[in-house]
């Protein structure tokens, strides 16, 4: 693969899959917010509807988000394995690294929010 063609794709890829986690990622949080607050667009909601929010809403854009970027971990990787020039060879590792890492924070800060949003629903439950 030529150095031009690779640096195409790695570029094509990273900045897509960053605007689609972004995108992604604002999505789980406004549900999150409405898990949270217990209203969507200033209407209240049931506390079961809150569980299925939490459940099938805000985790799938989670696993969404993490998916944008193991997906641009696993094309810069491919890219690198297929190009001859090191510095672009290295340009595909950083962008394989970036997506790998993030998408580690990414479920990281999601597992700690399911923790407090559960908390939440505990207590709304109690109260």
């Amino acid at each position: 693969m030529s150095s031009s063609v690779a640096t195409a794709l790695i570029s094509a890829t990273s900045f897509s899959a960053y605007f689609c986690f972004q995108y992604v990622t604002n999505l789980a949080n406004n549900a999150g917010a409405e898990v949270a607050t217990g209203v969507i667009g200033g209407v209240p909601i049931t506390r079961t509807y809150r569980g299925l929010m939490l459940y099938q809403v805000w985790i799938g854009y989670v696993v969404g988000a993490v998916a944008c970027l193991i997906f641009m971990a696993f094309v810069n990787l491919q890219v690198a394995a297929q190009v001859t020039d090191t510095q672009v060879r290295a340009l595909a590792y950083l962008g394989a690294t970036m997506g790998a890492v993030g998408s580690r924070g990414c479920v990281l800060n999601a597992m700690s929010a399911l923790v407090h949003f559960r908390s939440v629903l505990r207590q709304a439950e109690a109260g």
